[in-house]
């Protein structure tokens, strides 16, 4: 089916590990932008928080830009480099994220949001020429369909339940009392972030909360979601050998 054994379970392996890292981005990307409104040092009148559709609609932008440049980098690398370029931009996608803010950082959420088109694009599109150039044409639309499993099935699956189980146990911070929220804030109660945190909430007599809040760590997470996409990329660039054939891409066109 694939010129070698090893070749198609490689593939189909890293195709679940890029599903996972495109659905984290899904999952997160807008919950990430609208938590600023709880940063009292931004607060729910950022742009950020004001705009965040239209920050995250770049992402749909890059992807239209990037998809037309796809032809001239398979042609120019081969497919092997131009999926690694696909993992490099996850890294980029996240670890930008992780250091993105509305005020100083807020060129990083865009770059983040422009490079998640090559992060999109090149595996998905690579991946699937992939097939098209190693498979017979009695089992192409069956590798095509597990390849779309592996990807928006068994990775978004794994990508959905893993992150959720790690965000909850390392990643969020449980308040049960005023004092100690203002505390890791850095702020008072009359900030109106906080105020917007503790919506629907009240403070007690004895300064306990009524109901815990939970408050994401943004910027450690994103950095995990970082080293993830870039041990995958480096376990890639040495365990998928993948020689560029010119002659197979001289009739990829735009």
């Amino acid at each position: 089916l694939f010129p070698t054994r090893a070749l198609p379970i490689l593939f189909f392996i890293f195709s679940m590990f890029l599903g996972a890292a495109l659905q984290l981005t899904n999952m997160y990307g807008d919950t990430f932008l609208d938590d600023f409104k709880f940063v009292p040092v931004y607060g729910p009148e950022s742009f950020v928080v004001k705009y965040s559709t239209i920050i995250m609609s770049v992402s749909q932008i890059s992807e239209t830009v990037f998809i037309l440049t796809i032809p001239f980098f398979l042609k120019k690398f081969g497919i092997k480099k131009v999926m690694l370029f696909s993992m490099i931009a996850w890294v980029l996608r996240f670890g930008l994220f992780a250091y993105g803010n509305p005020a100083d950082g807020l060129w990083m959420i865009l770059l983040s949001c422009i490079v998640y088109g090559m992060a999109f694009d090149f595996f998905n599109i690579s991946g699937s020429l992939f097939i098209e150039t190693t498979t017979s044409p009695s089992i192409r639309s069956s590798a095509q369909g597990m390849f779309m499993m592996m990807t928006n099935g068994i990775g978004a699956y794994l990508g959905s339940k893993v992150s959720g189980i790690i965000i909850d146990k390392y990643y969020t911070v449980r308040f049960t009392d005023i004092n100690s929220l203002l505390t890791f804030l850095k702020s008072d109660a009359q900030n109106p972030a906080v105020k917007k945190l503790l919506e629907g909430n009240s403070v007690l007599a004895d300064q306990t909360l009524a109901n815990p809040v939970f408050i994401k760590e943004w910027s450690p997470i994103w950095l995990t979601f970082a080293v993830y996409a870039l041990v995958v990329a480096v376990l890639f660039s040495l365990l998928f050998k993948h020689k560029h054939n010119p002659a197979e891409m001289a009739t990829v066109n735009h």
